[in-house]
């Protein structure tokens, strides 16, 4: 890709002078620019000042207030639905956990239920005169 001057001023306005900085598609492109046009070195000359004094500023962090505003206007920013947060999945282990557990109580006593069920059918009436 070819870097005209009009480019390169807006590569110089967006990213700076320092070349590691600039797109890595447009770099070569706009460092051969710089070494052959002096209206290209005159515009590096021009943004270098302003460079050294960003650079030399204090880096302070973003504040809360900041990154919540840049993550909400962020596009195709993909919302967390509750059941998928962390508290959401530990609820439905739960739920699957004491549903587990009603469901195997539930059957244990339904076959201790037909076991008692059929011994008594089994049990003719004078068996059962004689156990009492």
């Amino acid at each position: 890709m070819t870097v005209g001057l009009k480019r390169f001023e807006q590569i110089i306005d967006a990213y700076g002078v320092d070349p590691r900085r600039w797109p890595d598609d447009e770099r070569a492109s706009a460092q051969r620019l710089v070494a052959t046009s002096a209206e290209a070195r005159a515009l590096v000359d021009q943004a270098a000042p302003l460079d050294a004094w960003l650079d030399r500023a204090d880096k302070a962090p973003p504040s809360d207030l900041l990154i919540r505003r840049v993550l909400k206007a962020a596009p195709g920013q993909t919302r967390v639905l509750g059941w998928a947060s962390g508290a959401g999945w530990a609820a439905a282990a739960a739920a699957g956990l004491v549903l587990g557990l009603s469901l195997g109580q539930q059957a244990q006593m339904s076959s201790q239920a037909d076991e008692a069920l059929e011994q008594a059918a089994a049990w003719s009436v004078d068996e059962a005169e004689y156990f009492g």
